[in-house]
């Protein structure tokens, strides 16, 4: 059993491509939103691209990498787990094992910790002997991008720029198999250098979740009009910010709930919304009572708003439905009807 909520240890495309590269154009990071960021990097299609500096000011482009196999490391300093990995030469024995099999490989990480000076990390890295630049990415778009949850997790990119694998380093999240443990990155290369299908080509990440910049989303929030078309009108539920978007939004560690190390990151209004759906105390929501919330809340609406009895809210309902929350905001709403 991984360990996922302890004080120590948390668990664990791009843009159409038009160009000839595989990688494609830049994405305007600028224009992504909060609810678009999960899973863009698909495994089995073109790596997004991107551009970051490094911890000297040097800027790296993945698309200037095509032609070599490139590895993405998330890390953090602070991360436990992240730093088994490296104390105990993991890192360095994977990045020996890959330039023997291909010899110009490119070995990026990445720090998303959006508290932290990266020059930290270069520290850390050099301390461990782990020789590969340090790209900042505190403001965690890449890291959002490629739906990095963990430190550390990995990528693995092909000389064309395709994505060949997403996941854990290693089949040892505890730490406890060091001999006998599975390299999923030097499997990963090695199957790619022999032409073969890469499996796994995709394992759920182990480690710490990655601290994000928890009011980054607040920023980037899009105007009002904007929002809420990941099914139909109102998001993913019909109605709003719905539980399923919750989860996909705050379950950094991808263990399927939201638990109280991520809770205690969110702004206090999001973090008393999610706990409305934690019927057994337990302190940590997961999908079940994320689903059952958002559905009960779906149907006070439809009984307050659906006039005609047809189970669904026409336009007419839904600006009835918005008139009453433009109220509420106002001082003056009553019920459950300005749900929201």
């Amino acid at each position: 059993m991984r360990i996922r909520n302890s004080s120590l240890y948390l668990a664990g495309l791009c843009a159409m491509l038009g160009a000839a590269s595989a990688f494609g154009q830049t994405l305007d990071r600028q224009s992504l939103r909060p609810s678009d960021r999960a899973n863009i990097a698909k495994v089995g299609e073109p790596a997004p691209n991107f551009t970051l500096n490094d911890a000297s000011g040097k800027s790296h482009t993945l698309a200037d990498y095509q032609g070599k196999l490139v590895v993405l490391q998330w890390i953090n300093p602070d991360c436990p787990i992240c730093r088994r990995v490296n104390r105990s030469g993991i890192t360095t024995e994977m990045a020996k094992a890959i330039r023997a099999i291909a010899k110009d490989f490119v070995h990026l990480t990445i720090h998303s910790t959006h508290y932290m000076e990266p020059d930290k990390s270069v520290a850390y890295l050099k301390q461990h002997k782990v020789k590969a630049p340090v790209l900042d990415d505190r403001d965690g778009k890449v890291g959002h991008l490629y739906g990095a949850k963990t430190t550390p997790h990995m990528y693995v990119i092909d000389k064309k720029g395709i994505l060949r694998y997403a996941g854990a380093i290693d089949d040892d999240d505890h730490g406890k198999n060091r001999e006998g443990a599975t390299n999923y990155v030097i499997n990963a290369v090695r199957q790619i250098a022999a032409g073969e299908t890469v499996a796994p080509d995709l394992t759920k990440a182990y480690g710490c979740a990655i601290k994000y910049d928890p009011n980054a989303a607040k920023r980037e929030r899009p105007a009002r009009g904007q929002r809420g078309d990941r099914q139909g009108r109102g998001g993913r539920g019909g109605f709003g910010f719905g539980g399923a978007q919750m989860l996909d939004r705050w379950d950094t560690n991808g263990d399927g709930k939201i638990d109280a190390d991520e809770l205690s990151e969110l702004p206090q209004r999001i973090k008393d919304r999610i706990l409305e759906a934690d019927t057994n105390g337990d302190g940590a929501v997961d999908e079940g009572e994320l689903k059952a919330m958002e559905e009960a809340r779906q149907q006070r609406l439809l009984e307050r708003y659906d006039k005609d009895g047809d189970g669904k809210l026409s336009d007419e309902e839904r600006e009835a439905m918005r008139q009453d929350r433009r109220g509420g905001r106002r001082g003056d709403r009553g019920g459950d009807g300005g749900a929201s």
